[in-house]
């Protein structure tokens, strides 16, 4: 692979005679090529020459030396976030590097990438990793977790509702930040009433007095 050292470089002979090996020969055979730790991944020469034998004429047929890709591991992490929110940056670590060689010399570097979006319900997604490539490193890639946890929400409830007159009917106005809509609970009383039209809760005044109307909003999966 990539960035490893040369094998031993080893030689066959064919046709010799009289059950004789390659102890006949009187010089042994070069073995070379320019591959070296460093060469990139590719296919290359192995050239013989040189040998000698009293009893032989000599021919040769060159090898190769196949460098084949270094696995290089690429992870993402696990990561967390509310409903509602953008989606945190994913970052991407690597292992397995050689040499003087870093993140710079990747031809195309792979990204994480989710299903999931900012409207995408609670639960838990995966983070997946595509797209690299290079000519010296193959890729492993290691998934991740996106975890989406429930939001927190808030009711504003800005509406001065003193001095209202008997028989008047108001339009109640409270708001929840999740957007759902409100339910307003009212005590056994004689002084008032409330009652929905449609998405809209009013409020009808009966009689003088004071009661104390509670807005609240149960949450649903993707919100407290």
């Amino acid at each position: 692979v990539y960035y490893a050292e040369n094998p031993d470089l080893t030689y066959s002979c064919y046709g010799l005679k009289n059950r004789e090996d390659k102890s006949i020969l009187s010089v042994q055979p070069q073995l070379t090529t320019y591959a070296t730790k460093e060469s990139e991944v590719g296919s290359y020469d192995i050239t013989i020459s040189g040998a000698s034998a009293q009893n032989y004429n000599i021919t040769y047929q060159n090898g190769k030396m196949t460098i084949q890709k270094r696995t290089l591991n690429v992870t993402v992490g696990n990561y967390e976030r509310n409903y509602g929110e953008e989606n945190p940056d994913f970052s991407i670590e690597y292992d397995g590097f050689v040499g003087s060689d870093d993140l710079s010399v990747i031809d195309t570097e792979p990204y994480p990438y989710t299903s999931a979006t900012k409207d995408t319900k609670v639960g838990s997604y995966s983070i997946y990793i595509t797209g690299g490539s290079d000519n010296n490193y193959s890729f492993n890639y290691n998934s991740g977790k996106l975890t989406i946890n429930k939001a927190e929400q808030d009711i504003i409830w800005n509406q001065d509702l003193t001095n209202l007159a008997t028989g008047e009917q108001v339009k109640l106005l409270a708001e929840s930040t999740s957007g759902l809509q409100i339910t307003y609970l009212l005590d056994q009383n004689s002084i008032c009433e409330i009652y929905d039209a449609g998405k809209t809760t009013n409020l009808d005044c009966k009689a003088e007095g004071e009661v104390q109307i509670r807005a609240y909003q149960e949450g649903n999966d993707n919100f407290y």
